[in-house]
């Protein structure tokens, strides 16, 4: 194992908690959410544009989102569209233009009561997302609309995590669980020990991975979800699993207060670590084989770094 090489950093004005790379693979989004500790129930958030160089990166634009940002997403075939849940309980879906602004095309309607807390593209104009009821709801994108096609309450606390695949939608919760929704109803595939917290899916036709707060990440096969191909305590609750883009080796974890790491997608085992956040490590995002941009909370810290891994 290596430990990583800082390149760059800088702080924002707000809590960071999510991050994810333009098509180009040299311009990223960053975005925020900050309570009002004092009023509880005033939030406020941004998402910010920036590009990268070899060793640094620099801010180009920003907009406000007043109710915060919980999450960040391209849709796989047209990357320079997003989807952004925010904390009024509403789906955004915007565009990173070509002159480096950043454009809110279309939104849900807000949910006073609801936040939503995480979303996934099923690959093509449907969207699922995951809210802090423990409910997951289903919309249609299309140009100037996001039109809900269904909601149901799947888990009992917060649903942090959502997974939309090809013909069900896999979510995570507070409650311990991971289900899947299916139709018009949903059942419980396995329990863990702690709360799920993100899903995404492995390279293999049957394959999932899964982050936990009990520290551990799962590699399974849907077809026998009881029992864990591989699983691996890494120290921190796993926020984030994102997959190398241009290679199948590695992964890369948001790893909550133990930092961001990066393991091996056949083993789990760790490869390189980075520990210069100071906060909780909510997002992560490979810009090369090489570089990752890292982001945590608190701190309020945006970080890019090298793997160190040759």
């Amino acid at each position: 194992m290596v430990h990583a090489l800082e390149l760059h950093r800088c702080s924002m004005p707000l809590n960071c908690d999510a991050v994810e790379f333009c098509d180009d693979h040299a311009r990223f989004l960053v975005a925020t959410y900050e309570l009002d500790e004092s009023s509880n129930s005033s939030r406020e958030g941004s998402l910010s544009l920036f590009r990268t160089s070899q060793e640094s990166f620099e801010k180009l634009s920003s907009i406000e989102a007043p109710a915060g940002v919980l999450d960040i997403k391209f849709f796989p075939t047209e990357r320079d569209r997003f989807i952004a849940p925010l904390a009024n309980g509403s789906v955004n879906v915007g565009r990173v233009t070509a002159e480096d602004e950043i454009q809110l095309l279309s939104s849900s309607e807000s949910i006073a009561s609801d936040i939503t807390l995480s979303v996934s593209s099923r690959g093509d104009d449907r969207v699922a997302a995951a809210y802090s009821s423990g409910s997951v709801r289903e919309f249609r994108i299309t140009e100037s609309v996001v039109k809900l096609l269904s909601c149901g309450k799947v888990h009992q606390h917060e649903a942090w995590a959502v997974l939309a695949m090809d013909d069900r939608t896999l979510s995570g919760g507070d409650d311990c669980t991971l289900r899947c929704s299916e139709g018009n109803g949903n059942r419980v595939m396995r329990r863990f020990d702690a709360g799920v917290t993100a899903i995404e899916r492995d390279l293999e036709e049957n394959g999932i991975l899964v982050g936990t707060y009990e520290d551990k990440i799962y590699k399974f096969d849907l077809r026998n979800i009881k029992q864990p191909l591989l699983e691996k305590n890494l120290g921190g609750g796993i926020w984030r699993i994102k997959k190398n883009p241009s290679s199948p080796r590695f992964l890369a974890l948001a790893g909550m207060y133990a930092g961001a790491f990066i393991v091996e997608r056949d083993t789990l085992e760790v490869c390189s670590t980075f520990k210069g956040h100071e906060s909780m490590c909510y997002g992560v995002a490979w810009r090369d084989n090489q570089r990752i941009v890292s982001c945590s909370f608190y701190d309020k810290l945006v970080v890019m770094w090298d793997t160190g891994i040759k």
